[in-house]
């Protein structure tokens, strides 16, 4: 019975993520202001999308909280899908750095009139993408046994978490209308799930022997989903090279989907380990 649970929520999973992704895509390509964003008419369209989204965050929630046995969280001894995720995630947090630092630069060159309480999140997310490029860089050297322990950074752990923090306060700086910006809206989201990730994920190195709590799981999932959900249509219509399609944006698709394959490959590398212990 459980396995058929874990079959068929994993099924919804998947398929829900691909249904988003392909709408918000043909989204993009067909109802959005490349000005600002914004959605403009079929607003069926978007409510099929939030309702497709809650059916896989109730299909995690369940594969979550019901079903999936767990370990600890990080093992110095994992495979290489970690470190390896771990390096390119501190690669493109460097990108991300360096993209913030342009967001920046066109912000004074194109504003008369500063506004504080834009620039300073968005300094302090470059600031903390940086520190982040650091801290994933230790952790994929911690994993392939060398000299170096990240979990004596203590401090820099926040790095992460302050990153997605900052960029939350970016966002609500935006006036925001839920049916008009889903990509913001579903950022947001994106965000907070990662936030709660960041968090469980201090909590659970810092008990190292302790196993990865549900909640760290769901999270985990959740990061992924909204990764996927956010940066992969923008990327598709990048490849498709409709350019003109597109709105400027404050966050790099290439960290949000980094951030997600990074979630995914610890719960994935917690489950093999969690079935080797029984």
């Amino acid at each position: 019975m459980q396995k058929t649970v874990s079959i068929i929520t994993s099924s919804v999973i998947a398929i829900s993520v691909i249904a988003v992704c392909v709408l918000r895509f043909y989204q993009l390509l067909k109802y959005t202001d490349p000005s600002t964003g914004y959605i403009l008419g079929n607003g069926d369209l978007t409510y099929i999308i939030y309702g497709l989204l809650i059916l896989g965050l109730v299909s995690v929630a369940l594969y979550s909280f019901r079903n999936m046995k767990t370990a600890c969280i990080l093992d110095q001894n994992t495979g290489r899908l970690i470190p390896v995720t771990a390096y390119l995630l501190s690669a493109v947090f460097f990108i991300d750095f360096i993209h913030q630092c342009c967001n920046c630069f066109d912000y004074f060159q194109s504003t008369p009139y500063v506004e504080y309480n834009y620039i300073i999140p968005l300094a302090v997310s470059g600031i903390s993408a940086l520190l982040s490029c650091f801290y994933y860089a230790t952790l994929a050297m911690t994993c392939r046994g060398t000299e170096y322990d990240f979990r004596n950074f203590t401090l820099i752990h926040f790095a992460p978490a302050a990153w997605a923090f900052s960029k939350l306060i970016v966002i609500t700086v935006k006036i925001m209308d839920v049916t008009a910006g889903v990509e913001t809206f579903c950022e947001f989201i994106f965000l907070s799930a990662f936030l709660c990730f960041s968090f469980c994920f201090i909590s659970g190195v810092e008990k190292s022997e302790e196993k990865a709590t549900r909640m760290f799981i769901f999270s985990a999932l959740i990061t992924f989903i909204l990764s996927a959900v956010v940066a992969l249509p923008r990327l598709f219509i990048m490849i498709s090279g409709n350019f003109k399609l597109l709105n400027s944006v404050d966050f790099s698709c290439s960290t949000y989907i980094m951030l997600g394959i990074f979630s995914l490959a610890l719960v994935r590398d917690i489950k093999k380990r969690a079935a080797t212990q029984q």
